[in-house]
């Protein structure tokens, strides 16, 4: 009869198993195996109690079951016992110590309890004994995620893929993993597999979009986070990221339409009120941001909290409240210096590298360097150099509009070049001294070939190489083109070095000195220093225009320029901003600026902050004297 009760159960007939097993109950009150089933019933029936009372009577009878304790678990934890459901598990394993199921289950309950280290343990124990648990792997990859441990949780969800071809969450959860890791190509390639799995997940469009964002691949990145909205046209996370994208675009109506929704959805959305914010300072409107802005509570996510001090600095700079302006740069830079991602670059890494570089170039290494025979014969480029925020990026647009001229803007070509010079036995600067024979053709190959794969124009274009930090490198540059032409943009120091300190860069070695005045102005002093090193030991041809004399007259300083490059005259130039609007990304954070005419507030600028520069001019004064400010 009780076989029969439990051919029923299994079959669902829950009826026909409880009736047989009352009458075995009637004549046998102690039958354990059917106080189990009928525990098991009322637990199937949701009579959690009766099922509670029923296998405490099994138990009773006989504690050394380690099913009757595991059992009694699973009930006390459906009516909340959670303390209660824990020890039953434990005292099934101890009993059992290869009862595998009683290992997940006391994961998942410790799991929902928040103890999630806890949880992961007994998950790893339950597939040590069943290594093929399928539901306890995926459940320790949830408390992996949580937990954050991205290399185990990345072998857990790799396994996960292999047993169950088809499944989502492993996939889209290696998207995440390899996303963070900074390997785009893999995380693309699991994303892509979720949408195989499900062409509607809006998550995984997003996050391919936000990949292809970060890459700076912004047309692309819109059409993703586009896509994740025709699936969802409530995903917040693409609608605030469109925002940003437009804005950079300078597809400014776009933008606005689309913060504006955002908004109505999510209202204090930080990244859709930052952009927002940033299009009313844009239009004159800086007291109407600030007051958007304020309000925003500030999220932990870096790149979102510094974005908005930064743009909160730029909205008090125009509405004159200076002292605010400062306090939420400072704000900003802090963030950006202590953010993980940032962690590897080192400002003395940079500042070492100018060490080198000016304790190496002196007039009797000079004398010492190998000759070359045909320098005459060597096609030069043009380097458009300058300290960062000088006007470099002005320029830049205005020569760019020319249809005879194409700038190639902050790509690291010169920097191929280096890195092949510091991989010879002497390293870089020393083995410039002893370069000859196929050296010279060799290195210039290398500067050409990386040219090529950053040019936009396949016509006979003068092209120029603008990096404003290939001022340290001009020795370099002269050693491979003795015949090159160097454009060097000025700007009062305060004003460069200010502007540097009120700038989110995208971080490196020399960037990391901007997070402060006090470093800004030992780069900046410690950057001429070495160019005027360079300037009275090369035979430099150098054409130097300041940057408040381009704003002041924009025709007569182009001409001369043009003039310099042996270019011909072409109103173009003077049509900058129209052209710039026209190119899909301006790398640099003056995008927003030069796509409008010119303007005169940022001439000078540093002026309003003179108290925070007390401490540090002295660094500058020499400078300012010297470049005539």
């Amino acid at each position: 009869m009780l076989d029969q009760a439990i051919n029923h159960f299994q079959a669902g007939n829950l009826a026909q198993a409880d009736h047989l097993l009352q009458e075995i109950l009637t004549h046998q009150p102690e039958n354990i195996q059917a106080l189990q089933l009928s525990g098991r019933i009322d637990a199937s029936r949701n009579k959690f109690n009766d099922a509670v009372k029923t296998f405490k009577k099994a138990l009773d009878l006989n504690a050394s079951d380690p099913t009757l304790h595991y059992d009694l678990g699973i009930v006390q934890k459906k009516l909340g016992n959670t303390d209660s459901a824990i020890t039953c598990y434990q005292q099934a394993i101890a009993l059992a110590p290869n009862f595998a199921e009683a290992y997940f289950n006391l994961g998942n309950t410790l799991g929902e309890s928040g103890k999630l280290k806890e949880a992961a343990h007994n998950f790893k124990q339950a597939l040590l004994i069943k290594p093929n648990f399928v539901h306890a792997l995926a459940n320790l990859s949830m408390a992996l995620t949580q937990l954050n441990q991205l290399p185990e949780l990345a072998t857990i969800c790799e396994q996960l893929t292999k047993q169950i071809p088809g499944y989502f969450d492993a996939h889209f959860q290696l998207g995440i993993i390899y996303q963070k890791q900074n390997k785009a190509e893999n995380a693309i390639k699991h994303f892509q597999k979720t949408l195989e799995i499900n062409p509607q997940s809006a998550d995984s469009y997003y996050w391919i979009g936000v990949i292809h964002n970060l890459q700076g691949d912004l047309n692309t990145a819109s059409n993703f986070y586009n896509n994740a909205l025709r699936h969802n046209p409530n995903h917040i996370n693409s609608l605030s990221n469109l925002c940003d994208i437009y804005e950079k675009l300078h597809k400014l109506d776009q933008a606005e339409l689309t913060a504006q929704r955002t908004l109505k959805l999510a209202p204090n959305n930080p990244t859709a009120s930052r952009v927002y914010a940033t299009l009313l300072r844009r239009q004159g409107k800086a007291s109407q941001g600030y007051s958007i802005l304020s309000t925003v509570e500030i999220p932990k996510e870096p790149r979102v909290a510094l974005g908005i001090h930064f743009e909160l600095g730029k909205l008090c700079d125009q509405n004159k409240d200076y002292d605010r302006a400062y306090f939420h740069f400072s704000e900003g830079n802090k963030i950006l210096a202590s953010d993980p991602q940032t962690s590897n670059n080192n400002k003395e890494r940079f500042l070492k590298q100018i060490k080198s570089l000016s304790s190496t170039f002196n007039k009797p290494w000079l004398d010492s360097w190998n000759v070359e025979d045909n320098e005459n014969k060597i096609e030069s480029p043009v380097f458009l150099i300058g300290f960062p925020r000088s006007g470099t990026t002005l320029l830049d647009q205005i020569l760019d509009s020319h249809p005879q001229i194409e700038v190639i803007e902050e790509k690291p070509i010169l920097a191929t070049t280096r890195e092949q010079l510091e991989t010879s036995t002497t390293g870089y600067p020393k083995s410039l001294a002893t370069l000859s024979g196929n050296d010279f053709p060799q290195l210039r190959k290398i500067y050409s070939d990386t040219t090529k794969q950053f040019s936009r124009s396949e016509k006979n274009s003068l092209l120029i190489d603008k990096l404003p930090f290939n001022i340290i490198h001009a020795g370099l540059c002269h050693r491979l083109f003795p015949n090159a032409k160097y454009i060097l943009v000025l700007r009062h120091p305060c004003d460069a070095c200010l502007s540097c300190f009120m700038q989110p860069f995208s971080h490196n070695d020399a960037m990391a000195n901007f997070h402060n005045l006090e470093d800004s102005t030992k780069l900046y002093s410690r950057t001429m220093a070495l160019w005027q090193q360079y300037t009275t030991l090369l035979p430099l041809n150098i054409h130097t225009i300041k940057y408040e004399s381009l704003i002041e007259n924009i025709e007569i300083e182009a001409r001369s320029l043009l003039n310099f490059l042996d270019i011909p005259w072409n109103k173009n130039v003077l049509a900058y901003d129209t052209h710039a609007k026209s190119r899909d990304l301006i790398s640099t954070p003056s995008y927003n600026q030069v796509t409008q005419p010119l303007y005169q507030s940022s001439k000078f600028r540093w002026e309003r902050y003179r108290k925070f520069f007390d401490p540090h001019i002295h660094r500058l004064e020499p400078w300012i004297s010297k470049f005539d400010y």
